[in-house]
C-alpha cells in the first residue's frame, strides 16, 4: 500500500486510500497534478503492486480465518478470544495467542505470570 501511494504522491495524486477501497482502483481515470494521465509504465507498474496487494489481502484473509477456526474448536479458547477482541486495543491475531499462549496455562501467582512473560527474572535466571 506504501509503495502505491508513494508512486501516486510522486504524480500530485494524493486522495487514493488503497486500504479503504471496495472496489478495485481503475488507475486509468487517475488523473497528474497536471491532469495529464498516468504514463503508461508507471501504470504497469501500478497494476502489477495492486495485484500483489490483493493476492497478499487474499492471504491474510485465508490465515486469519485458518485461526478463528482453530480456536473455535477449544469452547474455552475460543470464548477467551472473544472476550478480548471486545478490549480496546487487543485486535484477533493478539487475542488468539494470548487466549492459547498465557491463559490456557494456570499460574499460581502474579510473579509467576510475569517470570513467563519475562515481565521480571524466573528462579534460575543468572543474574547479570
Amino acid at each position: 500500500m506504501n509503495r502505491i501511494k508513494g508512486l501516486l504522491f510522486a504524480q500530485g495524486i494524493r486522495d487514493v486510500e488503497p486500504r479503504l477501497r471496495r472496489t478495485r482502483i481503475d488507475f486509468n481515470e487517475l488523473r497528474t497534478a497536471e491532469g495529464h494521465p498516468i504514463p503508461p509504465r508507471l501504470l504497469a507498474e501500478l497494476e502489477r503492486e495492486y495485484a500483489q496487494l490483493v493476492v497478499v489481502q487474499d492471504q491474510l484473509r485465508l490465515v486469519e480465518k485458518e485461526r478463528d477456526t482453530a480456536d473455535a474448536q477449544s469452547p474455552a479458547v475460543e470464548q477467551k478470544r472473544l472476550d478480548l477482541c471486545r478490549l480496546q486495543g487487543i485486535g484477533g491475531a493478539a487475542s488468539a495467542i494470548l487466549a492459547r499462549e498465557i491463559f490456557a496455562r494456570s499460574f499460581s501467582s502474579r510473579r509467576h505470570l510475569a517470570s513467563y512473560l519475562g515481565l521480571t527474572p524466573s528462579a534460575y535466571t543468572a543474574s547479570l
